[in-house]
């Protein structure tokens, strides 16, 4: 064994020892499997109870209590409660709607945050979708939102 195999071999074995000593858990990307699939089931209880103008629906899905809308109008912050926005949704669209999930990112089994991209014939909107779990579930607590055509 040269010299410069035998200093590679020891540096190897230094850094795999080491590292563990050094490192830290990061939580934000240690999501459960069973927490990831009940925001995704929140994300559809928003989804269709808009669509469909299901108020069960939304209840599930929304803090219908403190939670909260934000987006920009005229250039000017507006907002709205969520418990008043699930009212505006009063018969099911008869329109083709398509809804994908970007991005999911939970943080200690306790917050969440998505990113959905929700297209109606006339509107194409991006969310972003503050979840955090309660003894009732996940609950959307804040949404925010850009429309294009600007709304």
């Amino acid at each position: 064994m040269n010299k410069h195999t035998l200093l590679s071999v020891v540096t190897m074995v230094f850094l795999l020892t080491l590292t563990p000593l050094i490192s830290k858990q990061v939580y934000a990307a240690a999501a459960t499997s069973n927490e990831y699939q009940q925001v995704i089931a929140t994300i559809y209880d928003y989804y269709n109870g808009l669509y469909k103008a299901d108020q069960q629906q939304l209840a599930k899905a929304f803090d219908m209590q403190t939670g909260n809308m934000k987006t920009i109008k005229k250039n000017k912050v507006e907002s709205t409660k969520l418990s008043t926005f699930a009212t505006y949704f009063t018969k099911p669209s008869n329109e083709n709607w398509l809804g994908n999930i970007l991005m999911v990112d939970i943080v200690e089994d306790r917050m969440a945050m998505v990113k959905f991209n929700f297209e109606t014939p006339e509107v194409h909107y991006i969310d972003y979708l503050i979840l955090l779990k309660t003894d009732q579930g996940w609950k959307i607590t804040s949404k925010a939102y850009v429309a294009n055509p600007p709304m």
